[in-house]
C-alpha cells in the first residue's frame, strides 16, 4: 500500500520520481534498506544510493511468457562500513572483495526466486533461465 501511495503522491513526470517514492516506504518494507551487510561479519544496515551520480542503474529485465523485455530501475544498496555494493543477487567491490570481484548471495540462483540479476545491466525472471537450461522439461 505504501508503494501505491508514493506512486500516487509523485505522479509520472515528477523529477527523481523513483527515488522519492522509495524514500516514502516504511522501514522494513521489501523495497527498503533494512538489509544488512554479511560481507563484513557485522549487522550493518545498508543504505540506498546511486553509483551513477543522481541516476540509478536501469537494467533490462527479461520476463517469462507475455511479459517480454522491460526496462527497470535498480535501487542498489551500499554498506557504509566496507563500501560493498549490494545488487539483487550479488555483492561487489568495497574493501573486502577484490576489484571487479562479485560474490553471489547464497541461494541467489534457486528456482523459487522470481528474478536473478546476472550483471549490472541484466535481470532475468528465473523461469526464463529454467526454460533456456532445461527446455520444457524443467
Amino acid at each position: 500500500m505504501a508503494l501505491l501511495s508514493g506512486m500516487h503522491h509523485f505522479p509520472p513526470g515528477v523529477p527523481d520520481r523513483s527515488r522519492r517514492v522509495h524514500e516514502r516506504l516504511p522501514a522494513g518494507s521489501a523495497l527498503c534498506s533494512s538489509d544488512v551487510c554479511a560481507l563484513n561479519g557485522e549487522q550493518v544496515p545498508l543504505v540506498v544510493k546511486s553509483s551513477l551520480g543522481n541516476a540509478f542503474p536501469r537494467p533490462t529485465v527479461y520476463l517469462d511468457g507475455r511479459g517480454g523485455v522491460r526496462e527497470s530501475v535498480l535501487y542498489c544498496k551500499w554498506c557504509p562500513r566496507c563500501n560493498a555494493k549490494h545488487n539483487m543477487s550479488y555483492a561487489e567491490g568495497g574493501t573486502i572483495l577484490q576489484r571487479g570481484e562479485q560474490l553471489a548471495y547464497p541461494g541467489a540462483m534457486q528456482r523459487d526466486n522470481r528474478f536473478v540479476q546476472l550483471s549490472r545491466d541484466t535481470i532475468i525472471e528465473t523461469e526464463v533461465l529454467v526454460r533456456l537450461t532445461w527446455g520444457n522439461h524443467g
